[in-house]
């Protein structure tokens, strides 16, 4: 006797996660087939909802499915321009012909966080320089008030008609000093 249909989604991957808005969250779902048959043009659908009637749906043609193989699907969600909030992922594959379809359907939920809020403090031993005199810079960033270490610190010195005269990068002294 052959086994029956069924196909299964095993697992959806970030899981129970804090991801930081403005990424791209790659949506990682594996889908397998433990029936008895090669299976053809399933429809995997992402489902992502949210906060403020957020929905955005993603679509994927499995086209074969062998008895007994898995394959994993990656659904691509920009997070730019999306609220801080939980957030329900549900990956579907319906198949009317699944002798258990109620595996065929998986969700999980995350937390999209506002991204930190950079603060740079500069300082320059003076306010003033005459022309040719060498000027000190120094400068911490942190984020959410704690230091950054490892940061790209970009300056740019411009004269009083806001031109740029210099710039350049400062290196990274020691927790978040530059």
């Amino acid at each position: 006797v052959q086994p029956p249909h069924n196909i299964f989604v095993s697992s959806i991957s970030p899981s129970s996660q804090t991801i930081t808005i403005g990424t791209v969250v790659p949506i990682e779902a594996v889908i397998q087939n433990s029936g008895g048959y090669t299976e053809y043009g399933l429809n995997a659908i992402a489902t992502i909802t949210g906060p403020n009637g957020y929905v955005q749906t993603y679509n994927q043609t499995i086209s074969s499915l062998l008895s007994g193989s898995s394959t994993t699907r990656t659904f691509n969600w920009p997070t730019s321009g999306v609220i801080a909030g939980t957030y329900t992922i549900k990956l579907e594959v319906p198949f009317s012909l699944d002798a258990y379809p109620s595996d065929n359907i998986r969700t999980v939920t995350n937390t999209l966080s506002s991204p930190p809020t950079l603060t740079v403090d500069a300082t320059t031993d003076k306010t003033n320089y005459v022309q040719g005199e060498s000027i000190s810079l120094s400068a911490t960033v942190t984020a959410n008030s704690s230091s950054v270490s490892g940061a790209l610190v970009t300056y740019f010195i411009k004269d009083s008609g806001n031109q740029t005269i210099s710039s350049g990068q400062l290196p990274d002294q020691t927790n978040g000093v530059y």
